[in-house]
């Protein structure tokens, strides 16, 4: 099973995109990393490009997810936030 199978874009918002996702860990942890890499090396810019993660089974239930191993966000701009909503 590909991801396509696993991953449905849902819609973006102003800078935020919105996907339904398989519920499993592992795969929402390996999927969220491939976004926070191609958000944040599509282009080269003067200040970094930091994506944030929020992840619930509802809009009222969002809460902040870390991917381990993330940079100090504290230097980094916000030019760009992703929201991921699992099913």
């Amino acid at each position: 099973m590909g991801w396509r199978d696993r991953v449905k874009f849902l819609m973006q918002i102003h800078d935020s995109l919105l996907f339904e996702l398989d519920e499993d860990e592992e795969f929402v942890r390996s999927f969220l990393g491939w976004v926070e890499q191609v958000m944040t090396g599509v282009v080269k810019l003067l200040v970094p490009v930091k994506v944030d993660f929020k992840t619930g089974k509802n809009w009222g239930e969002m809460t902040k997810y870390k991917l381990e191993g993330k940079r100090n966000e504290q230097s980094q701009a916000v030019l760009s936030r992703t929201i991921i909503r699992t099913s």
